[in-house]
């Protein structure tokens, strides 16, 4: 892998590096294999394996075509860890969004209720926030909770 140079192991039983390997691909009923690395990005890397019972039929033709296959796995790897760098971000940018959206729920809340500014209103929850040790999104959250607001059916019935 570090070299990244296909390996052919012509004859399983004769292999003397890995023995564990090779006494589990004799079980198997394997004669010989191939191994072709791919660079996914630095760092990380793939092989694809394959495994023969016939002995060493690895041709040009079954190398080259090994080779891409594992490319293709390589970019297929790179794909999905792009993909899941990017989820990741927006994962992180919906939440910052959503614990904005909770905090200026609150504040328009503080400022309906209080009668105050919007900047006394930021002050109570940055306050509560640093006073309890939690998060402004959790105040916001405590806050908007803690205002029932009843519903239509609620006010006719009082």
């Amino acid at each position: 892998m570090d070299t990244y140079v296909t390996c052919i192991v012509p004859a399983v039983a004769a292999e003397e590096r890995w023995t564990r390997w090779r006494d589990q691909a004799e079980r198997e009923g394997f004669v010989s294999a191939l191994a072709a690395p791919a660079r996914v990005t630095h760092g990380i890397a793939v092989a694809l394996n394959l495994y023969s019972r016939q002995g060493d039929p690895w041709d040009d033709a079954l190398l080259t075509a090994a080779d891409a296959y594992a490319q293709l796995i390589a970019v297929s790897v790179r794909v999905r860890l792009r993909l899941a760098a990017l989820e990741d971000s927006a994962v992180g940018f919906y939440r910052s969004a959503s614990d904005a959206v909770t905090v200026e729920r609150a504040v328009g809340a503080i400022m309906q209720t209080n009668q105050c500014s919007e900047d006394e209103a930021r002050r109570i929850v940055e306050s509560a926030s640093r006073h309890r040790n939690v998060s402004p999104r959790e105040v916001a959250e405590t806050m908007l909770r803690a205002l029932v607001v009843p519903t239509p059916q609620e006010r006719a019935d009082r």
